[in-house]
């Protein structure tokens, strides 16, 4: 008893000296004896079992200067350490912060990349989230113009993506899903779990993307203006007082200004493009005391697509053709450490996704006209309350809820103006499709982090979920399992249990798919998935080589009927005018085997990654693979600094997706006396027949930066380099009939079959 009372609690917060940025995953060791930690996402940290006198406390964290603190201790301590960022990473920093993580969290099927990670890969134009997961094992595109992704055979709707809370639906919104919504100027980390993701994420099927932006510089202010060819992009980071502080980042393309000079420039019209998109992304922090920070987060995106074209002299009628979508919200976020074992945190979040197309075609005359007008609108609230509880060093636990309400509201409506002929007058025929609908879900989850023996680390929960729509109650339990064969080489086993209470009207299978549609799930039985995950992973002093294994079994997944047009599967024709019943519900499965290696190496860093999977859905009594399926991936991405300069490349193999997806043959016949080619099919006949593929698809990408001083300001000049070889890869095939020998044959249409450069600067203020 007299041992214990004289032991003590050491406690504080890392930080970056420049920014006041936390430091998470930080190592600190207590020099000569078995006692060390590693921060969490906030910068905190808490040693336990500390005798009384005078210690060394030693701080490490990638890409910083090793402090060590000589600390008197003759009672429960609370410090600030800030450590100092250098240029060159040694080994014995790049390591700490990785180990640390590594021999404490289980990490099944998860990968995080910070906002340096992020600004070194070759882009579209910039740096972007979205596509910086596609170089991840069991991530796939259906093609180059799409920036929708599929994580381990599930589809977009599947993925649940938060930041600092915010519910967002349609991450992949710019430039017509080329360009994801998010400035990764004010990103801080990207934390994707790819399956068998923890308790407290849950209502989504496949897969959890948890983005999380910068605090903001409690230092000083600092602002960076960025010029791309896509877009110009400000952030500005500042501290207010000694409490407050705060960033803002906004980017905007100007394909709608330039164009707009160049037609007056040359008077032509035809060489406006009315399209912008902007995104906008805003955070306040207040420090109310060393353990306490409140923060507010404002984030809005929005692409915008208004063409309007006036008849010509051989032309009668007018055309205004409006397209838009945007994400809004905003989140309010409470932490606060209540004693140095116990933290609580409370999210207040609301968010708006919100697509509206209006299209019109009228006489000049004004005897006809037909006008077009749908919408989506999806509301969301959260209240998200959690408490961690660290009852030792070797078992901690958290609870909480993360109540929503939803509201989904359709709206497709079809206006037609005429003249009937019989009564010689002008008449009008208006068709509405209306529907509205709101759910609570109110989740209570529990997770339980508990180390056996020194050798086993278990993380183990249960989700709880009512559903006031559907008066029912789900549980979706989970448990991942890590067991140390030695202490840097683990077996890990996981397995969970997943609900998803909404999905998207959009067919899966259409090539080009420019927003989302959204609808509630109003009957049983419910879209489930149940992962399974199993694999090993092996700590090296600075690489990290991870195997996993994965299945995933999909029930009830709703679907739109397809209908066979050129050859593809396209939603139906109707919009909003529909009942869940008319739906289909198919099941599925997705199973892989992933590699993944990623470290620093003697010359250089990055990672390699390879993935064998397979996505099935049954439909009418027989399997498919839809048109997201790539059974084998491979990715190289290399980064090498050198002084000044820094260069990244990335290089791409991937196998081949379905072309098609066949329903039913068809026969093309040729009639001599018309000169025409038919199409016969089998009425009521539903087989799905062997697909075929594209070929495999390979690319290189190069990214470029150097720095420089301008103004006396630090700068940097990018330049990216996509598919550096001039590769042709086909993307899907067209059917064509050849008029002179009246043979059907495929024809591939090609992605970038050229060299794509792009580049830009930025100045740091």
């Amino acid at each position: 008893m007299i041992l214990l009372l004289m032991d003590v609690v050491l406690r504080g917060f890392v930080k970056d000296v420049n920014t006041g940025e936390p430091l998470s995953y930080a190592g600190v060791y207590v020099k000569g004896k078995d006692i060390g930690t590693y921060t969490d996402e906030r910068g905190y940290f808490l040693l336990k079992g500390i005798s009384l006198g005078k210690e060394a406390v030693e701080v490490s964290h990638i890409g910083y200067e090793t402090k060590t603190l000589h600390i008197e201790l003759r009672q429960n301590k609370t410090i600030v350490v800030e450590l100092k960022p250098v240029a060159i990473e040694m080994k014995t920093v790049r390591v700490s912060a990785v180990k640390e993580r590594f021999k404490n969290e289980v990490d099944i099927s998860r990968v995080e990349f910070t906002s340096r990670d992020l600004n070194a890969l070759p882009a579209f134009g910039e740096a972007d989230i979205i596509r910086s997961l596609q170089n991840l094992p069991g991530v796939v595109t259906v093609h180059d113009f799409s920036n929708k992704i599929y994580i381990r055979g599930g589809s977009p709707d599947e993925n649940l993506v938060y930041l600092d809370g915010i519910t967002i639906y349609n991450p992949s919104g710019h430039l017509m899903m080329l360009v994801s919504s998010f400035n990764p100027d004010a990103i801080n980390s990207v934390e994707m779990y790819a399956g068998v993701y923890p308790s407290r994420f849950g209502d989504r099927l496949s897969s959890v993307i948890n983005i999380k932006t910068k605090q903001g510089n409690t230092k000083r202010l600092r602002g960076e203006l960025s010029q791309s060819l896509l877009s110009t992009k400000v952030f500005v980071e500042s501290p207010i007082n000694s409490k407050l502080s705060y960033f803002i980042s906004y980017r905007r393309t100007y394909f709608d200004i330039v164009t707009l000079a160049m037609s007056k420039v040359f008077n032509d019209k035809s060489m406006y493009v009315p399209y912008y998109f902007y995104d906008f992304i805003g955070k306040i922090n207040y420090a109310i005391n060393k353990n306490t920070l409140l923060t507010f987060t404002a984030y809005s995106s929005e692409d915008l697509m208004d063409f309007k074209r006036e008849p010509n002299t051989e032309e009668s009628s007018y055309t205004i053709w409006r397209l838009g979508w945007f994400n809004r919200g905003i989140s309010s976020n409470l932490f606060t450490y209540l004693n140095p074992y116990i933290s609580f945190n409370l999210t207040l979040a609301y968010s708006q996704f919100f697509t509206d197309r209006n299209s019109s075609v009228w006489e000049v005359d004004g005897t006809d006209s037909t006008h077009i007008n749908f919408f989506n609108h999806v509301q969301d609230i959260t209240i998200k309350p959690d408490f961690v509880l660290r009852l030792s060093s070797q078992t901690s636990v958290l609870f909480g809820t993360d109540a929503k309400y939803i509201m989904f509201d359709f709206l497709d409506k079809d206006y037609e103006r005429g003249i009937d002929y019989e009564t010689d007058s002008i008449v009008d025929s208006v068709v509405v499709s209306a529907d509205t609908a709101g759910t609570f879900i109110v989740p209570f989850y529990g997770e339980i982090k508990q180390r056996f023996f020194k050798r086993f680390l278990v993380d183990a929960g249960a989700r709880f979920i009512y559903v006031s729509i559907l008066e029912r109650t789900f549980i979706n339990p989970s448990i991942s399992l890590k067991y140390f064969i030695t202490d840097y080489f683990t077996f890990n086993v996981g397995s969970g249990r997943y609900n998803q209470f909404f999905y998207t009207l959009n067919s899966q299978e259409v090539f080009t798919d420019i927003y989302n549609l959204w609808a509630l799930i109003k009957s049983q039985p419910v879209p489930t998935s149940i992962h399974y995950v199993a694999g090993v992973e092996r700590l090296f002093p600075s690489v990290r080589f991870r195997i996993e294994a994965f299945y995933k079994d999909y029930k009830n997944l709703r679907m739109v009927e397809p209908v066979n047009s050129s050859d593809r599967l396209y939603i139906n024709e109707f919009f909003f005018d529909f009942e869940e019943n008319d739906l289909l519900k198919v099941n599925g499965y997705a199973f892989g085997l992933e590699f993944f290696l990623k470290g620093d190496f003697k010359y250089f860093k990055g990672w390699v990654s390879y993935s064998f999977q397979k996505t099935r859905r049954e439909l009418w009594g027989s399997d498919y693979a839809p048109s997201f399926d790539r059974e084998h991936k491979f990715n190289v991405v290399l980064n090498k600094s050198f002084g000044k300069n820094m260069i990244t490349l990335r290089w791409i193999l991937s196998s081949g997706i379905p072309t098609e997806l066949l329903l039913k043959r068809k026969t093309y016949r040729y009639d001599p006396e018309t000169d025409s080619v038919s199409t016969d099919r089998v009425p009521g006949v539903r087989p799905i027949l062997p697909q075929d593929r594209i070929p495999a698809y390979h690319r290189l990408d190069i990214h470029f930066e150097r720095g420089f001083s301008m103004f006396k300001h630090k700068s940097t000049f990018f330049i990216d380099i996509i598919n550096a070889y001039w590769q042709r890869n086909i993307i899907m095939y067209v059917t064509r009939v050849d008029t002179e020998t009246k043979r059907v044959k495929k024809i591939g249409v090609y992605s970038m079959p050229f060299m794509i450069l792009t580049a830009g600067v930025k100045v740091s203020l």
